[in-house]
């Protein structure tokens, strides 16, 4: 099987959406990658495996090696690389990465709620708050976004408008 093909057969894995899966696909991904260190998409997608499997601390280095390599994926590599260093409180280094997917993908929903934490956990409130609000008015139906503005509503005294978006990220399917 070619590097690419088991990369396509390894993000089927990892796109049906279980644990089980999703461990299938890092180990396949893992193989390819050690066989084609060059493979810039299959660095990308073993990211993303190690990311939804909650392994930040690899994600990160594959992130950065699919980057470096050129992957295709440029904007989401930026974007979730943003997401993992924040998760691992390196919000300083994920502010210019979520400001590159930003660049080169503006409207993006998943990559302004994304700001929105950076931004939160760098104390930068008001970009927070607005990084949030432009993420729900670009996808109405993201409920994470919902989710994340109604933490920042909370924790900024609006307690009727942080319990409305919580039951409207409900209603669309967000358990978080």
């Amino acid at each position: 099987m070619t590097a690419d093909a088991a990369v396509a057969a390894a993000v089927a894995r990892l796109q049906r959406g279980d644990a089980e899966e999703a461990e299938a696909a890092r180990i396949q991904l893992a193989a390819v990658v050690a066989e084609a260190p060059t493979h810039a998409d299959a660095w990308y997608w073993w990211a993303a495996a190690q990311d939804r499997l909650g392994r930040e601390s690899t994600a990160i280095p594959a992130y950065e090696a699919s980057l470096q390599l050129g992957t295709q994926y440029t904007a989401e590599a930026h974007a979730f690389l943003a997401s993992s260093l924040e998760k691992t409180w390196r919000a300083e280094a994920a502010l210019p990465h979520i400001e590159a997917a930003l660049g080169l993908d503006p409207g993006n929903a998943l990559f302004l709620t994304i700001l929105g934490n950076v931004c939160a956990a760098l104390g930068l409130s008001e970009r927070a708050g607005d990084a949030y609000a432009r993420a729900v008015a670009a996808n109405p139906s993201l409920g994470y976004a919902w989710h994340q503005l109604g933490q920042w509503q909370g924790a900024h005294g609006q307690a009727a408008g942080a319990a409305a978006h919580f039951d409207r990220a409900w209603a669309l399917g967000y358990r978080g």
